[in-house]
């Protein structure tokens, strides 16, 4: 039978395997950088992390139709410029909160923890995308809950701010 001191011991060295190995497996991931249009744009606050991961999530927020009818009429370059645009708008506060947003699902172990994908961004699926959202808006952590409703108001401002996307809300535009 064991004693304590074994089991304790036992314990300890399997979550630390098992934490070295989720971790090592996390490092190994690639993303894959050709999914950005390399257009040597100047963004005033998005980093390429943050381009690619808002052009990996735009599928699951957008929807295909909304997708679809933007790509009719311009490129996901477009799309991160008014994005980028729209967080010009923000308070200072509210960029530096953004900011942590962003760093924390950029980072390997906040992916896993928060997200909960076990594979790169790039190699994310619609249904897991979809699946981490979800779980964000219905979540009973505050935190999360806002972290959805920000992403999803960002991509709401700068898709709907352009007049190609106002017939998809039946807006004919202002009436000036």
């Amino acid at each position: 039978m064991p004693t304590r001191r074994q089991f304790f011991r036992w314990s300890l060295t399997s979550a630390a395997a098992l934490t070295a190995g989720t971790l090592s497996l996390q490092w190994l991931q690639e993303e894959d950088w050709q999914r950005l249009e390399q257009a040597n744009l100047e963004f005033s606050f998005l980093t390429e992390n943050d381009q690619l991961l808002l052009v990996i999530i735009t599928p699951a927020i957008l929807g295909s139709t909304y997708l679809e009818q933007w790509q009719k009429n311009k490129n996901i370059t477009d799309l991160l410029k008014a994005i980028d645009k729209a967080i010009g708008f923000l308070s200072i506060s509210t960029q530096k909160e953004l900011r942590q947003l962003f760093d924390l699902l950029w980072s390997r172990l906040g992916k896993l923890l928060l997200a909960g994908l076990w594979t790169s961004w790039s190699q994310a699926s619609t249904e897991a995308l979809n699946s981490f959202l979800d779980h964000w808006r219905n979540s009973w952590l505050t935190p999360l809950n806002q972290g959805y409703l920000g992403l999803q108001q960002l991509f709401m401002a700068a898709f709907f701010a352009q007049e190609e996307a106002w017939p998809l809300c039946r807006y004919s535009g202002p009436p000036f």
